[in-house]
């Protein structure tokens, strides 16, 4: 545990600007939304700002660790800490303290945002409300914010880290900096593309990722688990195939 702790602390930095930008953006975002649009509950105007920030989100929670991730592979210092621990273990050790990282900020900041929602929303004084009933605990987004919030920015926290485990496989195996950095965004936007021409956007990763993005009826939630399973085969079927690659060139 104490080389996890390390590990953590050493991006501690880099987690604590990514978490100050991603906090800041996301609660302008909600400023300017409260402002411009109609509040019927106190977590609108998180809904409403968070879609323009999550399509970024493959990029903060991939750039501040596979960088890291990177340069120990590439500069050959795992060889060298070889020597004191074995390099399967030590690379083991420092995929977990990113994903840790990556799981944390993506909590905190999506509960904070919640509840600056929560405590600035301008609430109109219509009497005809929309209904959240149809969505992910939809009772809760419109009754309990608060509470809902804690559930969901445990379940976002946990799609970001599967990213970010993407990202830190990609960072391991493949040598182009450039790519190690945007890969997973690139694959955001892809498979965002290509269920979107092939009209089954109820299946993407994107959707699942982002609160109430489609209609009630098309985010039940065989679908949302769906879009979920076919990024972890993805992230599977790539480690497989980048592994065999590197195996077989050495």
């Amino acid at each position: 545990m104490k080389i996890l702790n390390k590990f953590i602390k050493e991006k501690s930095i880099i987690t604590l600007i990514t978490t100050f930008i991603y906090l800041v953006i996301l609660f302008i975002l909600i400023y300017i939304y409260n402002g411009n649009s109609m509040i019927y509950y106190p977590i609108d105007p998180y809904v409403y700002a968070s879609p323009p920030v999550d399509f970024f989100l493959p990029l903060l929670v991939t750039i501040p660790f596979s960088f890291y991730t990177y340069h120990i592979v590439k500069n050959g210092f795992i060889d060298y800490a070889g020597v004191r621990i074995a390099k399967r273990k030590y690379l083991t050790y420092y995929i977990l303290s990113a994903l840790i990282s990556c799981f944390v900020m993506v909590f905190v900041v999506n509960i904070l945002a919640i509840v600056f929602s929560y405590n600035v929303a301008s609430i109109t004084s219509e009497v005809s409300k929309p209904s959240y009933i149809g969505y992910f605990l939809g009772n809760l987004q419109m009754n309990n914010p608060i509470i809902f919030g804690i559930i969901w920015s445990i379940y976002k926290a946990f799609l970001a880290t599967l990213i970010c485990l993407f990202g830190q496989i990609i960072s391991i195996y493949v040598g182009n900096l450039f790519l190690v950095l945007l890969a997973p965004f690139i694959y955001s936007v892809l498979e965002n593309f290509i269920t979107g021409v092939l009209r089954i956007p109820q299946f993407s990763f994107t959707t699942a990722l982002i609160l109430d993005r489609l209609e009630e009826n098309l985010m039940r939630p065989i679908n949302i688990i769906i879009g979920i399973l076919i990024f972890a085969i993805v992230i599977y079927l790539t480690y497989r195939l980048l592994r065999s690659k590197y195996e077989k060139d050495k």
